[in-house]
């Protein structure tokens, strides 16, 4: 967009209308309006706008380009939340596909009903939004954990001396870490534990049941975790 050109030029190409997906007509003001400018802004010039100005003015001219599908790599990157807002509304006003590559979760849940998972190489397909595949995701992420965490258990275990005690201040740092660690774990299990109870495989492509396994196995990671938790806070608080 050129720095000495309107809104008005940018949008409307100089006329009192803009050409929407599938022939639609609107006054540019008002088009202009939606996307949470004032219409005393309409004529002021490009190089007078703030980056966040500029952003939401970029996104209203693509969204008058014709087009059956519309793609974005991290779309909400470098944007507020107000133009979020106002993008995720505008896709849900559209009557094409959406591709949509993108890590921000929020956003995903607001505008997706397929989501593909890309790891290792691999496609995994789910007919059903971010809302419905991410309980999925992060019993995968719990799952990477447990295997990292077996790892480690499987290191020599390092010798700590007997004779010297823990200082009162360290022990006291101790305890309250762990407690801190065993209120996060029960937060966790308690969402597996929802996600369990209102899980609805049917609903996902793969029928062999493998999501609600990597749950199932999810909960009893965090299960055992909790309790390892505990029994290290007993010895270190009896001491």
């Amino acid at each position: 967009m050129e720095s000495e050109l309107s809104p008005y030029k940018i949008l409307g190409d100089g006329t009192d209308y803009v050409t929407l997906d599938g022939g639609q007509k609107k006054h540019v003001v008002s088009y202009f309006e939606s996307f949470l400018f004032h219409r005393d802004d309409i004529h002021r010039l490009l190089k007078t706008f703030s980056g966040g100005e500029k952003s939401r003015l970029q996104l209203a001219l693509n969204l008058t380009r014709p087009g059956d599908i519309l793609i974005f790599d991290e779309p909400t990157n470098d944007l507020d939340l107000e133009t979020i807002q106002i993008l995720e509304k505008k896709l849900a006003e559209f009557d094409g596909a959406v591709i949509i590559i993108s890590h921000d979760r929020t956003f995903l849940s607001n505008v997706t009903n397929k989501i593909f998972l890309v790891e290792n190489q691999n496609i995994t397909s789910f007919e059903v939004g971010f809302d419905q595949v991410e309980p999925y995701l992060e019993a995968l992420e719990l799952e990477k954990m447990a295997e990292s965490e077996k790892d480690l258990s499987e290191s020599p275990p390092v010798q700590v001396p007997k004779t010297k005690p823990l200082k009162s201040e360290k022990q006291k740092f101790t305890i309250e870490t762990l407690y801190s660690e065993i209120e996060k774990n029960e937060e966790k299990l308690k969402i597996i534990e929802e996600k369990i109870a209102n899980f609805d495989f049917l609903k996902l492509k793969d029928k062999d049941n493998g999501e609600l396994k990597i749950l199932n196995d999810a909960q009893s990671f965090l299960q055992e975790k909790i309790s390892k938790l505990y029994q290290e806070l007993e010895i270190i608080e009896n001491q």
